[in-house]
């Protein structure tokens, strides 16, 4: 699995079972954030399949200059790396405004085979659309509670393609500390 996010603290035991690579594509190293970690210990799973191991590829874009991080320039870069590996779904973990270049990237990554998935976005039932999760060609997944009631802050609409699970989710954090986790 492919995951466009923040760094992961891949050093903790709660990965033992997982293979990690990380790539950071705005700066030097991909330095471990909370949300990275937390994404990737749910997508992760807490223990191994013999038959088949999980393997997350880290694409860390939120380094480097703060004018820069999290660059539609380091998204493409991320998309084609990701889909160079051979990932089969690729997880994007941020939202923001339309952008040719990004949609031209999935759109080529899309015709290679592989699944984009993407945050609906937090901004509230009435705000409009996010990218890269409302483009044609990428799973737009909203979050629900335990109750499967939709969470308040989650946009809405017709790009939204599926539900999971994402109000207080228990995750790590950087720090290996279980937080509730909330998102889209």
């Amino acid at each position: 699995i492919g995951l466009i996010d923040t760094g992961v603290a891949a050093s903790l035991a709660y990965f033992n079972h997982v293979k990690l690579i990380q790539r950071a594509f705005n700066g030097k190293a991909a330095q471990p954030r909370m949300h990275g970690t937390a994404v990737a210990h749910l997508i992760g799973g807490t223990k191994s399949n013999p038959a088949r191991p999980t393997k997350i590829l880290v694409a860390y874009i939120f380094s480097g200059p703060r004018e820069t991080a999290g660059s539609s320039f380091a998204l493409v870069k991320a998309l084609d790396w990701l889909a160079a590996q051979g990932v089969p779904v690729i997880n994007v973990s941020l939202s923001g405004p339309r952008n040719p270049a990004v949609a031209e990237s999935i759109a080529r990554v899309n015709r290679r085979g592989h699944v984009v998935v993407a945050a609906a976005g937090n901004d509230g039932p009435a705000a409009p659309p996010v990218f890269p999760g409302a483009y044609d060609g990428v799973l737009g997944v909203t979050a629900v509670d335990a109750q499967n009631r939709v969470y308040r802050y989650a946009n809405r609409g017709a790009h939204v393609d599926f539900a999971a699970r994402g109000v207080s989710v228990p995750a790590i954090d950087a720090a290996g500390q279980l937080r509730d986790a909330t998102g889209t």
